[in-house]
């Protein structure tokens, strides 16, 4: 899910039931995103954005399991 403005918001979720096991809020200095997710192969998440009509801004991110990066 994506705020519109710099940020990526993760909510990881049981699939039983939808009760939320954890969230992350990882903010970027990069205007407003639109972007996807997708599950890494080591049980992370990829996260991709852009800034502007152009794309001429593309951000990659590479979590863990947890939501977290460095």
């Amino acid at each position: 899910s994506f705020s519109g403005k710099t940020e990526f918001y993760l909510s990881k979720r049981k699939a039983s039931d939808g009760n939320q096991i954890w969230e992350r809020n990882l903010n970027f200095n990069i205007g407003n995103l639109w972007g996807g997710l997708t599950t890494a192969s080591d049980g992370g998440f990829l996260l991709v954005g852009g800034e502007n009509a152009a794309n001429a801004d593309i951000l990659v991110v590479k979590t863990n399991e947890n939501g977290e990066y460095k």
